[in-house]
């Protein structure tokens, strides 16, 4: 190559060195995530990514960590999104109740117009359309008896299954012992707790077997004599202006919202049961001993209604709803405005997510946050004691409207599962008691706990 040919080659080497840094450099300034003025404070991020690559497999603890630094409201942005993340129980109750029209919408991204279709009590924007649906499957709860005795019947029938499903002696704590938590009778329904696309693959199915149940009860529906939500729902479409609101769709999205949120809190809040109390002996010796003192075998019958008198059974319930949130960021909520909050400016569309988990760890509220001790949950005399800081269902427009009987299935079942069942670890190697790691849980939605638990089930009696 001739002398001139190769500075030739260097000139145009360095103008294509030059160049690419230019184009880098104007991508940077262009993507690199920016914030609106008077926006809270939080990580920067990546261009594009914006803090993606961060978060990890539990936001709701890296989120927690952040407000350590940032203050209790933190905001970035995830990819071109603006994200608000609430830490402390007083800004959530200033945001979602006090300003609570305004920050009850949902946000429009892929998991709710690909997962939950923008549609349903869940899934809605909050509008005068969402409260008189949530309105009417109110006032239809009360009156089918959610949460009350009228209940119990085949909620306990449930139970029973479950502990009937799960049989006797010694029961290995693998998949498919925890697929019995979710309901004996459901088994065949898909586990919805994936990816955003996958939940939508998942929700196809759901929704087409909860489509065949609708259309089943249309065929035999006596408009005199509803037996249950479903009745209600159709009877009340076909009355005279209903028609747009109470689509076939919104219908079937309205039943699937019921049936999957109280499915599921009662599925995970057991598993969870399991998995806490297998290291602590000592707490479950407390729950062992009052169980037999109260359902004295077989004369006592498993009820909601024995919640009284069994105190110590009801705070271990609750403790384990605060150290294990099973959806420790609540379902995403978004602001329909520009909204001034505290001293910020957040912008419409933003994506406001509610850190339960930061709520139920924080010193302020709690004394030693980071135990489990039931005993918090009890007063003096022993008796039950209520805290505004515990707050699995949520609050404000938006809390889970099925919380009385969510509350009611979980207590049954998780009763009915103890009364039977101890659960200990299983011996490993080295390890004389075995504990599952907070690394082996990963946070959608809800909190997925890990497939493979050193978790045994062994019956208390022969």
């Amino acid at each position: 190559m001739a002398p001139t040919d190769a500075v030739v080659d260097s000139i145009f080497t360095h103008i294509s060195l030059m160049i690419t840094f230019v184009v880098s450099v104007y991508f940077v300034f262009v993507y690199l995530p920016k914030k609106p003025k008077n926006f809270p404070p939080g990580p920067t991020g990546l261009p594009i990514l914006g803090v993606a690559l961060s978060i990890g497999n539990r936001p709701e603890q890296t989120f927690r960590k952040w407000a350590h630094q940032y203050g209790d409201v933190i905001g970035f942005k995830v990819g071109f999104n603006y994200t608000v993340v609430l830490n402390s129980y007083e800004n959530i109750q200033k945001a979602i109740v006090k300003y609570g029209t305004t920050f009850s919408n949902r946000p429009h991204n892929i998991l709710f117009t690909e997962g939950l279709q923008q549609s349903g009590i869940s899934g809605s924007d909050y509008s005068r359309d969402y409260m008189t649906m949530r309105n009417f499957a109110h006032a239809v709860l009360g009156r089918l008896g959610f949460g009350k005795s009228v209940m119990e019947a085949p909620v306990l029938e449930e139970a029973l299954q479950l502990v009937e499903s799960l049989g006797d002696g010694k029961v290995k704590f693998d998949n498919e012992a925890k697929a019995a938590m979710i309901s004996p009778s459901l088994l065949h329904l898909p586990n919805l707790r994936q990816s955003a696309m996958s939940v939508r693959k998942g929700l196809d199915e759901h929704m087409r077997l909860i489509r065949k149940r609708i259309k089943e009860h249309e065929d035999i529906l006596d408009r005199d004599n509803p037996k249950d939500f479903i009745d209600e729902l159709l009877i009340e479409q076909k009355k005279s202006g209903n028609k747009d609101l109470y689509t076939d769709e919104m219908i079937a999205c309205m039943v699937r919202d019921l049936f999957g949120g109280g499915l599921e809190t009662t599925e995970l809040t057991l598993i969870f049961s399991c998995l806490v109390l297998a290291n602590r002996p000592n707490i479950r010796k407390k729950l062992h001993d009052e169980i037999d003192r109260v359902l004295v075998r077989p004369k006592v019958q498993v009820g909601y209604a024995l919640r009284d008198q069994m105190p110590y059974c009801h705070a271990v319930i609750k403790e384990v709803m605060r150290c294990r949130s099973v959806a420790p960021l609540l379902v995403p909520h978004a602001v329909h405005e520009n909204v001034k909050f505290n001293k910020y400016e957040i912008p419409t569309g933003s994506t406001i997510l509610v850190n339960v988990h930061a709520v139920h760890y924080d010193s302020r509220y709690w004394e030693k946050p980071e135990e489990f001790d039931p005993e918090r949950f009890l007063d003096e005399d022993g008796k039950v004691k209520s805290t505004k800081y515990l707050m699995p269902f949520g609050i404000g427009p938006r809390s889970c409207i099925g919380r009385r009987l969510a509350e009611m299935e979980v207590f049954i079942f998780f009763l009915a599962l103890f009364r039977k069942f101890d659960v200990i670890p299983n011996p490993q190697p080295g390890c004389q008691r075995p504990w599952v790691c907070d690394e082996a849980y990963r946070t959608g939605i809800t909190v997925s706990p890990p497939d493979n638990t050193p978790v045994t089930l062994v019956s208390r009696y022969p």
